[in-house]
C-alpha cells in the first residue's frame, strides 16, 4: 500500500513539474501573444514603453508625437538589415502592428523570421518598425469624450508622426511600393484599415488572424470601451456607429478603386481560430467575400489545425511563416543600389550621345541636353518612352518634363518598377548640371508620373507649373508659377528660353507637337526672375 502511494505521488509530482515547465516556457517566450492581461503588458495609456528590452537584432527608439500635443513622445522597436550600416542603399519598410494588450516587443517574432530569411537570401533586405500603439487602441483615433474611452489619436500618431519620422531618420523607400503593414489580431484590423484608408501611402498589407469583426463579435466588451465608448446600454449605439465609421469595410468601399490599383492584400486565419468560425459565423471569410464583391483582389489563406496564436507556431517551428508575400512585394520595389557616377566628358559637341544605364543622353545645344528613355515597347504605356530636357544655365539648371513613370512603375500601363532608375536619373543630372540648383518645369502630371517627381523628394527642387482658371478652361496667367506640389493634373505650355546658337523655342514646340499633340495658342515668356538665370 505504501509503495502504491509513493508511485502515485511521484506521478503527480512529475505531472505538475512538467506543466510548470511548459507554462514557464510559454510565458517567457510567447507572453506577448496571450489574449488577455499579461505580465509583459504595458499600461493602457503607455505611448512610450518603459520596457526598453530588445533582441540583439533590434533597437529601442523614441520619437516626438506632436499629434498628441507639445512635448509628447512615443516609442518603437526597429530592425535594420545587417547590411544597412555598410551601404547607402534605401530599403522598404514593414510596419508591424501588435495585437490587443500587446506592445512593440511583440514584433520581434516577425523581425526574427525576416532576419533568418534575409540571411538565407530568401528575402530582400527590409526595415521593420514595431510600433507602440496602446494596448487597446484599434489603430484609429479614439472616440474622445465618450464614456470610458482612454485611448487617443493612435492613427494620427502613426500616420502623421511615426511614418515621417522613419522616412527622415532612416534610408527608406518613401513611396507606397516601399511601405507595407503586417498586423496580428487587433493589429490585423489596423493593418487593413490603415492601408485601405491610405492607399497612397502603403502598397502592401497583411493581416494575420486579424480581428476583422463586427462590434457585437468582440468577446471582451472592455476592449471596445477603451476606444469606442460604451459596449452596451443606451449609449452603445453611438459607439457602434463610430466603430463602423472606422472599420476597414468602410474604407474598402470608399477607396475601392485606389485600393485595386495600389494595394496588395493578404488575409491569414487558422481554422481553429474563433475569427474563422465564431459559432457558425465565418468572420474572416465574410470580410474576404466583401472584398470580392467590390472587385478587390486579395490572398485569403486558411491554415489547418491552428488557432488564434499563429505567431507562436511560426516562432517555435511548428509551421513556416509564409514569407513569399513579402518577397514578391519588394523584389520589384526598385531597392537602390550604388551606381557608377555618370561621366559627361564625351558629350563635347551637339549630336554627341552616350548610353548610361537605361538612359540615352544627347547633347543638342550649348549646355542643353536631351535625356531619353526609349521605354518598353511590349507594355501598354511604356512604348511612349521618356524625353526630358536639361538646360544648364549660369546660375541654375532647368529640367523640362518628367514623362511617364519608369521609376515606381504603373500597373495600369503594365509598367514595372525599374531597379536603380531613380539613382541613374539623379546621377545623369548631377553629371550634367554639377552643383547648380535645379528647377523643373512639369509639362503635365498624371498618376503614371508620380515616381518621376518622387525621385527628387530628398532634394530641394522648385517645380514650375501653369496657372489655370478656377474652372480649368484655360490659363489665367501666361507665365509659369512656382509650386512645391508637382502632383497636379494639368497640361502645361513650356516657355521660351534663349540659349546661344540654338533655337530653344522651336525645339520645345516640335517636342510638344510630337509627343503631346499640343498647340500653342498664346505666346508665353518666363517670369523675369527665372529668365535671368538662363
Amino acid at each position: 500500500m505504501n509503495i502504491i502511494t509513493v508511485v502515485i505521488n511521484l506521478i503527480k509530482f512529475k505531472t505538475i513539474l512538467s506543466f510548470f515547465c511548459l507554462f514557464s516556457i510559454v510565458n517567457n517566450n510567447f507572453a506577448q501573444f496571450k489574449p488577455d492581461r499579461i505580465q509583459d503588458s504595458d499600461p493602457d495609456t503607455a505611448w512610450v514603453s518603459h520596457n526598453k528590452s530588445t533582441p540583439s537584432f533590434a533597437a529601442y527608439q523614441i520619437y516626438p508625437t506632436p499629434a498628441r500635443g507639445k512635448d509628447t513622445f512615443g516609442s518603437f522597436m526597429i530592425y535594420l538589415p545587417e547590411e544597412y550600416k555598410n551601404t547607402n542603399n534605401r530599403y522598404p519598410v514593414i510596419y508591424y502592428l501588435h495585437g490587443g494588450n500587446g506592445n512593440q516587443r511583440e514584433g520581434q517574432w516577425l523581425m526574427s523570421e525576416m532576419d533568418k530569411a534575409i540571411a538565407a537570401k530568401k528575402m530582400p533586405p527590409v526595415i521593420i518598425v514595431s510600433a507602440q500603439a496602446l494596448p487597446i487602441g484599434w489603430y484609429c483615433n479614439a472616440n474622445v469624450g465618450a464614456k470610458g474611452v482612454i485611448s487617443g489619436p493612435v492613427e494620427d500618431v502613426l500616420i502623421k508622426n511615426l511614418v515621417p519620422y522613419i522616412d527622415t531618420h532612416y534610408r527608406t523607400i518613401t513611396k507606397p511600393a516601399g511601405r507595407g503593414l503586417e498586423g496580428w489580431s487587433m493589429g490585423g484590423f489596423g493593418a487593413i484599415r490603415l492601408a485601405f484608408k491610405y492607399p497612397d501611402l502603403f502598397g502592401f498589407t497583411s493581416s494575420v488572424a486579424g480581428a476583422l469583426i463586427d462590434f457585437q463579435d468582440e468577446h471582451n466588451p472592455q476592449y471596445l470601451v477603451n476606444t469606442f465608448g460604451p459596449a452596451s446600454g443606451p449609449d452603445s449605439d453611438k459607439s457602434i456607429e463610430y466603430f463602423n465609421a472606422v472599420h476597414p469595410r468602410f474604407y474598402a468601399r470608399k477607396n475601392a478603386e485606389l485600393i485595386k490599383k495600389n494595394v496588395k492584400i493578404r488575409l491569414i486565419v487558422g481554422d481553429q481560430d474563433w475569427l474563422y468560425n465564431n459559432n457558425g459565423k465565418l468572420i474572416t471569410k465574410i470580410f474576404s467575400d466583401y472584398l470580392d464583391s467590390l472587385g478587390i483582389k486579395h490572398e485569403y489563406t486558411v491554415l489547418k489545425n491552428v488557432g488564434h496564436m499563429v505567431p507562436i507556431e511560426f516562432t517555435n517551428g511548428t509551421r513556416e511563416y509564409p514569407i513569399q508575400f513579402w518577397v514578391d512585394a519588394f523584389k520589384t520595389s526598385a531597392i537602390a543600389q550604388p551606381v557608377t557616377p555618370f561621366n559627361a566628358a564625351t558629350l563635347i559637341k551637339p549630336g554627341d550621345e552616350v548610353r548610361y544605364g537605361s538612359y540615352l543622353i544627347r547633347k543638342i545645344g550649348d549646355r542643353v541636353f536631351q535625356i531619353n528613355d526609349p521605354g518598353d515597347k511590349t507594355t501598354k504605356g511604356g512604348g511612349w518612352g521618356v524625353d526630358m530636357y536639361l538646360v544648364c544655365g549660369t546660375q541654375k539648371a532647368l529640367m523640362i518634363d518628367l514623362g511617364n513613370n519608369y521609376i515606381t512603375g504603373y500597373e495600369k500601363d503594365l509598367l514595372k518598377p525599374r531597379k536603380n532608375a531613380t539613382e541613374e536619373l539623379l546621377s545623369v543630372i548631377d553629371g550634367l548640371a554639377g552643383k547648380l540648383p535645379l528647377e523643373i518645369a512639369v509639362t503635365h502630371m498624371h498618376p503614371d508620373h508620380d515616381g518621376m517627381t518622387d525621385a527628387f523628394i530628398d532634394r530641394k527642387v522648385t517645380f514650375w507649373q501653369g496657372k489655370w482658371l478656377v474652372d480649368g478652361s484655360r490659363f489665367e496667367d501666361a507665365r509659369m508659377i512656382p509650386t512645391v506640389d508637382a502632383d497636379q493634373s494639368a497640361h502645361l505650355l513650356l516657355l521660351p528660353v534663349k540659349v546661344p546658337g540654338w533655337n530653344f523655342v522651336s525645339l520645345v514646340k516640335k517636342f510638344l507637337y510630337q509627343k503631346f499633340h499640343s498647340v500653342f495658342h498664346v505666346h508665353l515668356s518666363f517670369p523675369a526672375e527665372l529668365k535671368e538665370c538662363y
